[in-house]
């Protein structure tokens, strides 16, 4: 156990940007050491980080600890919005909402998390739901919430990877 000290430098809210992969699609991710993963992560063929478009300041992503029968875990939930509507957007997120994504998230301080693993050749993705409303005023807004869930044993890993290799 250590002290929890002030820690230095800015400490803004949000979450800048997502980036994701459906997890059948990834090859390996390294091995957490302290929390902190320092090697890429690889990709099956077909495999790469996705960008994930949304609008600005409305990402936002908790851990919140849950006690299950298996003991303490995480729920690890990212939320956001997408302005309008369209048909390919709906495909796309019917084939997201049948499968378990890694992300990358990446806060408005520069920090990168992965939220998901693989472990002992189980695949831990967090599932997708997206869900369309239009308000009924026409200044109101019109598009997808959307949601990415894990519950997991152990937190968000931060992902501190030099961008030279193909999966950072």
């Amino acid at each position: 156990m250590n002290d929890i000290n002030k820690i230095p430098g800015d400490n803004f809210g949000a979450i800048a940007s997502i980036h994701f992969c459906p997890i059948d699609l990834v090859a390996a991710i390294p091995d957490a050491v302290i929390g902190q993963i320092t090697q890429a992560v690889t990709f099956e063929p077909g495999g790469q980080w996705f960008n994930f478009y949304h609008t600005f300041e409305t990402l936002s992503f908790s851990q919140k600890v849950v006690n299950t029968s298996q003991g303490r875990h995480y729920e690890l939930i990212i939320t956001g919005f997408i302005p309008n509507q369209s048909n390919d957007l709906d495909v796309v997120f019917q084939e997201m909402e049948e499968k378990k994504h890694l992300l990358k998230i990446t806060d408005t301080n520069g920090h990168i998390f992965l939220v998901g693993r693989i472990e002992n050749g189980e695949e831990y993705g967090a599932t997708f739901s997206a869900e369309y409303n239009s308000q009924p005023k026409v200044a109101g807004l019109k598009g997808y919430s959307f949601q990415f869930k894990l519950l997991t044993p152990v937190r968000a890993y931060y992902y501190n990877v030099s961008s030279s290799g193909s999966g950072s």
